[in-house]
């Protein structure tokens, strides 16, 4: 009861706190920079309120800026509960983003609710974060308030996301810059040596924002994009919402299935979850490689040529076995008859059912292709790990983000 009680004190406390803003925003509902630690000129300030005003119109979301240098509470509790109490939000869910600059707690912190926690995901506020960082540290929170408008904009306004086009190496496409210099050009070589082997297309994509679109979409519509041939296979490392997927198009979607689709991509994960991102794709790789040579010998075996070789060898070999068993059994003048019926003799002294075993089979079925997509094609994927956490504030409501100290 002690400790309810103290909650409710500090809860209360806060809440006063917030007074003067609250009162602040229903006599200015258009206010959307609010900047109770004076880190901001008013200029500075007037520039950031006509943004900030525009982007929100641009991308139908509602966007706010908040700093403090009196917080009792942590960022997060802070953020969440100042957008709530000011009634920021576009729509039913109140969509939204708020940046906070806590200097009490040396803080910057990203609150959003409604579909904004589904396109700030977390890996996107760590780079928002990541981009503002030098700012935060300088001491020019103008320039960084900015920096994280800019790339609000970038985000959101690009959806759905732009495939890109083949650049230099025309089967890797590092959108999400995880590879390191030197890696790529290493991943292109063995691509191509294995295309030219084995007469199939491979590539390796990976992308920090495929938009409202699912990982499996986005790699079927980026292989098709690409003009790549009927018979390949794409692995997709998609940084936005941290899934894996490898798309499978003509005769790859029958040689990479079912077990072999799933140790795959198991292996890929494995890789991916310990941050080797060259070494998934290194895997995608030495997994794929055995299992088309497999296929190609398999192939080779059943052409029409040998299929054809292997059935005149069989009805010769059958022909002379039959011949030589009718001249071994064949009798001069009248044929013998066996009288079965009279030496014949069979008594049934016992009669048992035994059930002695059980078999089940199960195989692993791929979904079936979208259906705006044509041709043969199939693919498996997984997560691992990220997309967007969430966590209740205050008021009930639900809320993303991700901050930092400074």
């Amino acid at each position: 009861m002690t400790k309810r009680i103290c909650g409710l004190s500090l809860l209360l406390v806060f809440l006063l706190a917030l007074l003067p803003g609250v009162l602040a925003a229903g006599a200015d509902t258009q206010q959307r920079v609010f900047d109770f630690a004076a880190l901001l000129t008013e200029s500075e300030a007037a520039a950031l309120e006509e943004e900030i005003a525009a982007l929100s119109g641009e991308l139908g979301v509602d966007l706010a800026v908040a700093t403090t240098d009196d917080n009792p509470q942590s960022a997060q509790e802070y953020a969440d509960d100042f957008y709530d109490a000011h009634g920021f939000g576009v729509g039913g869910d109140g969509t939204g983003a708020l940046l906070l600059i806590d200097m009490e707690n040396r803080e910057y912190y990203i609150s959003t609710k409604g579909q904004m926690i589904s396109r700030l995901t977390d890996s996107r506020i760590d780079n928002i974060l990541d981009e503002m960082e030098p700012d935060m540290k300088a001491g020019d929170y103008s320039q960084a308030i900015a920096i994280f408008l800019d790339q609000v904009r970038g985000y959101v306004a690009n959806d759905p996301p732009a495939l890109p086009q083949a650049g230099e190496f025309d089967r890797v496409f590092d959108g999400a810059g995880i590879f390191s210099d030197g890696q790529p050009a290493v991943l292109q070589s063995r691509i191509d040596a294995l295309c030219a082997q084995k007469g199939i297309d491979l590539a390796v994509v990976t992308a920090d924002y495929v938009g409202e679109m699912t990982a499996r979409e986005y790699a079927q519509q980026f292989y098709q994009a690409q003009g790549m041939g009927k018979d390949g296979a794409l692995l997709l490392l998609d940084m936005d919402h941290r899934d894996v997927y490898i798309a499978t198009f003509g005769q790859m979607a029958s040689i990479l299935s079912g077990s072999a689709l799933d140790e795959t991509v198991a292996a890929v994960i494995a890789d991916a979850e310990a941050g080797g991102y060259y070494q998934a794709a290194l895997t995608f790789l030495s997994k794929t490689e055995p299992l088309v040579e497999k296929a190609q010998l398999r192939a080779e075996r059943t052409s029409p040529g040998r299929i054809l070789l292997y059935a005149g060898g069989s009805v010769l070999v059958g022909l002379l076995v039959c011949l030589l068993v009718m001249a071994r059994y064949r009798s001069r003048g009248k044929g013998y008859t066996y009288p079965f019926r009279e030496n014949g003799k069979l008594e049934l002294t016992c009669r048992e059912d035994r059930f002695l075993s059980e078999r089940i089979d199960r195989r692993y079925s791929p979904p079936p292709p979208p259906p705006s997509s044509g041709g043969g094609h199939g693919g498996g994927g997984g997560s691992f790990g990220g997309g967007s956490s969430t966590h209740t504030s205050h008021s009930g409501s639900t809320h993303g983000g991700g901050g930092r100290g400074f």
